[in-house]
């Protein structure tokens, strides 16, 4: 194997592959470690860099070499350290979406061994209800198959949407659904475009709200044929709390990416309507002054961030407030699963590959479903030479629809590296065309790079060429580019009106 090869191989899990059968090896050993010197005598919580939570009670572990062992500790959370590690998310053949995945350890195996339960945290950005903790096993071509379903421990945030589901559904389903308009809007993303205040307030009394002049309250009175919404002043408090914590967590677990996008929405129309009342106040006394020298601020002299009531949020950024709550009794590897079978939103469909190019014993074919931790290896079909399916030889896969997800085939050839990646959107029935081309270590690179994002990169304020922009209307113009594509700004910055489905991720 060539060195560029054997390094993209090592980065997309797939070195050691020498048959077209065999499963492409894990290569955990590409994920950082962390270490932990732990007394097994004391009560001890390790905290993870990623926002892990590890409970050790005194006694838990029993070591055969005094009171203190070293703990080693691996994190597998975003799908670009899924893939990067191989760790492909099936159990005994069948296809799994993982919440996310860890390994405890000590560094000497035969140094320890856990005697009681250890408590563990998984951070997770939303949770997806009947998710079950797998236990990882390693298999003969070294890779790890998850097996042993177990229950999670109950804890207070599953109870919390829980008690939320039931809420929504008794008072809110008959009008409203979370992602699709029915007698009243949708509700996704409500949680990033407004405050939990003006939320309680709307939905206690939106009568009052209206009342008190408020300009989104107002467009919605009269978009849904001026029919108000039901008063719910029994909702007020722990109820209301309960009903907004089960509506964004089903925002994220929907749309992740477009929770993001409407958070930033939110910020950069303040930052478009605060500017644009600055400039318009501007060019108005310059109109009334009929010609008058006026001297005219450059864009970067502006308050565009930290302005009042506007919060810039960072790009790329996904928040891990939720938590998967298990316990552990043995050392390992361990995942947070859920078959696709048990997902309602995922469907019987068809899905093949088509490989372009020769095919070899060491042509290697993957798909990734990033939003819900989906990495699949293909399989080469008997009687056609160059088609892969992931689960039955016909290629019947349960997926959800209309989901971005990538097809990667990876070979080498004359010592060079051949590689070729298609992005497709889910549907019922499809065969993915991927042509292998020469390449480098650079592709693999950018691709696992493009995951890392998860599909998603936005910032509220650009001001770039803010100091080559001179006069009024220049600013104007300038100051539009803040404002967020097919997004309604024009209730003053308070919330931004967004579609009633999910918008598509940028570049999909």
């Amino acid at each position: 194997m060539t060195k560029y090869l054997l390094y993209c191989l090592l980065l997309l899990g797939c070195m050691a592959c020498n048959n077209r059968s065999e499963v492409p090896s894990s290569h955990t050993h590409l994920l950082p470690s962390q270490f932990f010197n732990i007394d097994t005598r004391t009560d001890t919580v390790l905290k993870t860099t990623k926002g892990a939570s590890i409970y050790i009670k005194a006694g838990a572990i029993n070591t055969t070499t005094g009171h203190t062992v070293a703990l080693e500790v691996k994190e597998a959370y975003t799908i670009a350290d899924i893939v990067r590690a191989g760790l492909y998310t099936r159990s005994n053949g069948q296809p799994l979406s993982s919440g996310g995945m860890i390994y405890i350890a000590p560094i000497n195996k035969l140094d320890a061994a856990v005697v009681k339960p250890i408590g563990v945290k998984l951070p997770a950005p939303f949770i997806t209800k009947g998710m079950q903790l797998f236990k990882g096993e390693y298999t003969k071509d070294s890779s790890i198959n998850w097996t042993d379903p177990q229950d999670l421990v109950p804890d207070e945030e599953t109870a919390l949407l829980s008690a939320g589901q039931t809420i929504f559904q008794q008072n809110c389903s008959p009008c409203h659904a979370i992602d699709k308009r029915l007698t009243g809007p949708a509700l996704l993303h409500t949680t990033a475009r407004h405050s939990f205040q003006w939320l309680e307030d709307y939905i206690v009394n939106n009568a009052a709200v209206m009342a008190r002049g408020d300009c989104y309250a107002n467009q919605l009175f009269e978009e849904y044929n001026k029919v108000a919404m039901t008063l719910y002043p029994g909702l007020k408090g722990a109820p209301m709390h309960e009903l907004l914590a089960y509506i964004e967590n089903e925002s994220k677990r929907i749309d992740l990416a477009g929770y993001e996008r409407a958070g930033h929405a939110v910020d950069s129309c303040a930052a478009y309507l605060r500017v644009l009342k600055k400039l318009q106040h501007q060019k108005d006394s310059l109109l009334l002054d009929n010609g008058k020298s006026v001297t005219v601020q450059n864009r970067d002299t502006l308050p565009l961030e930290n302005g009042p009531g506007f919060k810039v949020r960072p790009a790329e950024s996904v928040t891990y407030n939720s938590y998967y709550n298990f316990e552990i009794n043995t050392f390992g590897w361990f995942n947070i699963d859920l078959l696709l079978d048990g997902k309602p939103e995922y469907v019987k469909s068809m899905l093949t590959v088509r490989i372009t190019g020769t095919i070899t014993e060491n042509t290697k074919v993957f798909m990734v479903i990033p939003q819900d931790k989906v990495y699949l290896f293909g399989v080469l079909h008997e009687a056609n030479n160059n088609e892969y399916y992931f689960l039955t030889p016909d290629g019947q896969i349960p997926l959800p629809q209309r989901r971005k997800a990538y097809v990667i085939a990876a070979d080498e050839s004359e010592d060079a590296l051949l590689f070729g990646t298609t992005v497709f959107e889910t549907s019922l029935s499809q065969q993915v065309n991927v042509t292998l081309a020469p390449s480098d270590k650079d592709a693999f690179n950018r691709f696992t790079q493009q995951l890392e994002g998860t599909g998603f990169s936005l910032k509220a304020v650009d001001t770039k060429n803010a100091k080559d922009i001179r006069g009024l209307d220049s600013l104007l113009n300038a100051a539009a580019a803040l404002k967020p594509v097919g997004v309604d700004c024009g209730c003053g910055g308070d919330t931004a009106r967004w579609p009633d489905t999910p918008a598509p991720a940028p570049g999909k």
